[in-house]
C-alpha cells in the first residue's frame, strides 16, 4: 500500500510540474498555418505580418494583405523574413508597440 502511495504522489509532481507548458498553448487562441505560399507579394501590399506561435506545430509567418487577406509562408522562406525585420525595425522606430 505505501509502495502504491508514493507512486500514486510521484505521478501527480510529474503530472503538474508539466501542466503549465501545454496548458498554456491549450488555452491561448493562436494562429496557426497549415498551408503555405511559395509566392511572394508585393511590399506595397502588406499592411501587416506575424510570426506564429512556438506552440503551432509549422513555425511560418502570416502576412495580411491590405484586401485583408491572410497568407501562410514558412518561417525560413526569404522574403517573409527580410519583410517581418524590415516591419518590425520601422515598428521600433515609429515607437509602436
Amino acid at each position: 500500500m505505501k509502495t502504491l502511495s508514493v507512486a500514486l504522489l510521484l505521478l501527480f509532481v510529474c503530472c503538474c510540474s508539466s501542466m503549465p507548458s501545454s496548458q498554456q498553448c491549450n488555452t491561448t487562441p493562436e494562429k496557426c498555418c497549415l498551408k503555405f505560399s511559395t509566392n511572394a507579394i508585393p511590399v506595397k501590399n502588406v499592411t501587416e505580418i506575424l510570426r506564429t506561435s512556438s506552440c503551432c506545430s509549422h513555425g511560418a509567418f502570416i502576412v495580411t494583405t491590405t484586401k485583408g487577406k491572410e497568407v501562410c509562408f514558412k518561417d525560413d522562406f526569404k522574403w517573409a523574413k527580410r519583410i517581418f525585420d524590415r516591419l518590425s525595425k520601422d515598428k521600433e522606430a515609429s515607437g509602436s508597440s
